[in-house]
């Protein structure tokens, strides 16, 4: 498997531990091929979209996460608006719950209850920076160690980006931990 597939899978798997009740996958269908039971519970699914900034050490690349559920025959659209917004909020509690690599909706869109009774969101998301290196995944994979470094005040906005950007630490950091989670 190539290294943003196993990140992606790593990231499928963390959503799918926090929203137990959801399908949670990596392959796309159209609601036809999905089964009933997989849309009244809603379904996730986590596409890659590309990639947006190539440094092998502060990879940014960007995903879409399309969310699917079906209502009944007599759900009305504010109800199945509702579902949609529902699956937004799981959304941004999984991107500010990841542990690891900083994960950014970028914006969203829903079905504007125009596919009655099916619903549906697709959120474009930022993942990065990111080191997608072997050693990198491991650690995310494990998502017990969060590796900090630390810039104690008082410093300069300028002082800040100068370490923040300085891959040889030639200005180290002021602190550096590995914390366990």
């Amino acid at each position: 498997m190539s290294t943003i597939g196993v990140f992606l899978k790593i990231l499928a798997d963390t959503m799918a531990a926090q929203v137990p009740g959801r399908v949670v996958t990596r392959s796309y269908q159209e609601f036809a091929r999905r089964k009933h039971s997989d849309l009244e519970a809603g379904v996730w699914t986590l596409l890659c979209e590309g990639q947006a900034q190539i440094e092998r050490y502060a990879e940014h690349f960007g995903a879409v996460l399309v969310g699917q559920i079906q209502l009944g025959e007599k759900a009305t659209g504010e109800e199945i608006e509702e579902a949609e917004l529902a699956m937004i909020d799981e959304m941004r509690d999984f991107c500010e719950r990841v542990k690891g690599v900083q994960v950014r909706p970028v914006r969203w869109k829903q079905s504007m209850q125009i596919d009655h009774p099916y619903g549906w969101v697709a959120v474009d998301l930022d993942f990065g920076p990111v080191e997608l290196t072997p050693d990198s995944l491991k650690v995310l994979a494990d998502l017990n160690l969060v590796h900090v470094d630390m810039d104690i005040p008082p410093f300069t906005p300028e002082h800040h980006q100068t370490w923040a950007e300085d891959e040889d630490y030639t200005n180290p950091p002021d602190a550096q931990d590995d914390i366990q989670t």
